[in-house]
């Protein structure tokens, strides 16, 4: 409201015609003869009202604009303020593929996200400097800033040549940032209000781990990288150090959740990942929050290679336990020949749902949530949110 009152934008007449008319209808009104002078005074006081709240809103909506908004926008924002709260927990494209679609229609939403990346550019700023994986994290505030924000196709960019080439320089901004402030979350609180992002995110932890797979003939592999190359079958998925603990305020926001989504992404290098941590288990279990699991949309090699909806579920519920969760959400959308051929030529298949007859929870909602984009498939992000969104209003 700053600077709203200077004169020449009129916010004060229009006031001053609006008191006015208040007051000669009260008077009017207050009058005991109620004559055809005081309903002339009366439908005067009404006039002045009306006019003047017509041309107030007309004011402001002319100062918005010039300030880059609208009357109309700003009311989507108020209403964005009062939507449900979403905790959304995750990693990878899919965390980020939510967080791009739930921005739209919620202003409250907290992104809890996986930190045991090693590879590409954030492998290597993990090699150099140590600490956690911040690509991930980097790429969920990206995707909450809004489309026309200058700064988030900036910060998209990755060099394509010398010293520097693959790197991002929203990674390197993010641990610019970081060091200047001189520690994480204050430097990750800069580089959201660069962005304009309000919403938040947190790493899981702020420990510096790494993922352990074990497989079923017993063998071990660390590394989050090197986990997808055995193509074995996981049996066990843990973080070194195990006494790893959660990042503050990640508990607090799952419990004052309305709704904690878990996924879509990779199963077990974006996903279990979070849910290796027992204090998150247990926040998640204590929750009044419903609780809703995201099944990906392929299977993906080295990790789920024929995995169907309830083997992905049942890989969750050997770390949350059993009926956990409330909502399972299903794509059932169909695909082109030619990025179904893509995919399988890479391993990777559509996850096949197999929903037992006996199930009485939890609740499969299925859905066509396909987004097909340059031979890539994702789930559709306003599709997705208007799903999650729409369990709270039935819940």
């Amino acid at each position: 409201m700053k600077g709203w009152f200077l004169p020449g934008y009129g916010l004060k007449r229009w006031i001053g015609v609006i008191v006015m008319g208040s007051f000669l209808g009260g008077l009017a009104l207050g009058h005991p003869k109620g004559g055809s002078l005081e309903f002339s005074i009366l439908s005067l006081g009404f006039l002045l009202v009306g006019l003047g709240i017509y041309k107030l809103i007309t004011v402001i909506d002319s100062i918005l604009r010039k300030r880059g908004t609208s009357i109309g926008e700003l009311y989507l924002e108020l209403e964005k303020k009062r939507g449900p709260k979403v905790t959304a927990i995750g990693g990878g494209t899919g965390l980020s593929t939510l967080l791009r679609g739930l921005r739209k229609y919620t202003g409250n939403i907290t992104a809890i996200v996986t930190v045991s990346d090693e590879g590409g550019s954030t492998g290597r700023i993990r090699k150099d400097w140590g600490g956690i994986a911040i690509g991930d994290i980097r790429n969920c505030i990206l995707s909450l800033a809004e489309d026309d924000n200058i700064w988030a196709s900036v910060l998209k960019y990755r060099f394509e040549r010398g010293e520097l080439k693959g790197h991002s320089l929203g990674n390197l901004l993010l641990l610019a940032l970081s060091e200047m402030e001189g520690d994480f979350l204050s430097g990750l609180q800069k580089f959201k209000e660069m962005l304009g992002v309000t919403a938040e995110v947190f790493p899981i932890t702020l420990s510096d781990v790494k993922l352990r797979a074990t497989f079923e003939d017993g063998s071990m592999v660390e590394g989050e990288t090197e986990i997808p190359k055995t193509g074995k079958r996981i049996t066990k998925l843990e973080v070194i150090p195990s006494k790893a603990s959660l990042s503050p305020k990640v508990r607090d926001s799952i419990m004052k959740a309305d709704i904690i989504a878990i996924g879509p992404g990779s199963l077990y290098t974006s996903i279990i990942p979070n849910l290796v941590f027992s204090e998150i288990v247990e926040a998640i279990k204590t929750s009044k929050a419903l609780k809703v699991y995201i099944c990906n949309i392929m299977t993906q090699p080295g990790e789920t290679d024929g995995f169907t909806v309830l083997d992905h579920l049942r890989e969750i519920e050997k770390y949350i336990g059993a009926e956990v969760i409330d909502y399972v959400i299903v794509n059932t959308g169909s695909f082109s020949e030619s990025v179904l051929k893509r995919y399988e030529s890479e391993g990777a298949t559509p996850v096949r749902l197999d929903i037992p007859l006996d199930c009485k929870r939890p609740i499969f909602i299925c859905s066509d949530l396909v987004l097909e984009r340059d031979g890539i498939v994702r789930h559709h992000p306003y599709k997705l949110a208007e799903v999650i969104l729409g369990l709270v209003k039935e819940g």
